[in-house]
């Protein structure tokens, strides 16, 4: 999974919080909320957590692939759209947690509920952005 860490340099702006995320990961069926960086304002979606997918099952691992475990959450949205331009956008829970960060999928405006998936924002976490963002 592609993934990236922005440092503040000052405070965050007024009104902006920081995210959590949960030690395990969510249920199939799951509700869950992406939110999507295409303008003012920002859009959002509504979906539901359908698959959990290991590395055989899609494009995205390379040679270093754990066909073990889980890597990838895949989403079929119910209401808005994910589209291009939307990889890096993060999916939520209704709690405001991080669970996955968007890799690829199927989205757009053609095909809208998707399917979608998301790289396990746990396992950036572990392979190094534990650094950085302290113990959990």
């Amino acid at each position: 999974m592609d993934t990236s860490l922005l440092r503040l340099r000052r405070p965050q702006p007024a009104g902006a919080v920081f995210a959590g995320w949960p030690a395990t990961l969510p249920e199939l069926g799951t509700a869950l909320v992406s939110v999507l960086p295409r303008g003012v304002p920002q859009a959002i979606s509504f979906g539901t957590l359908e698959e959990l997918l290991h590395c055989e099952a899609v494009a995205y691992c390379g040679e270093d692939a754990q066909p073990d475990e889980v890597h990838y959450l895949r989403l079929r949205w119910d209401e808005g759209v994910v589209d291009s331009g939307s990889s890096g956008s993060g999916v939520f829970l209704s709690t405001g947690q991080l669970v996955g960060v968007m890799t690829g999928g199927f989205g757009d405006c053609e095909q809208q509920q998707g399917p979608d998936d998301y790289g396990r924002f746990d396992l950036a976490y572990r392979a190094g952005l534990y650094r950085w963002l302290g113990a959990q």
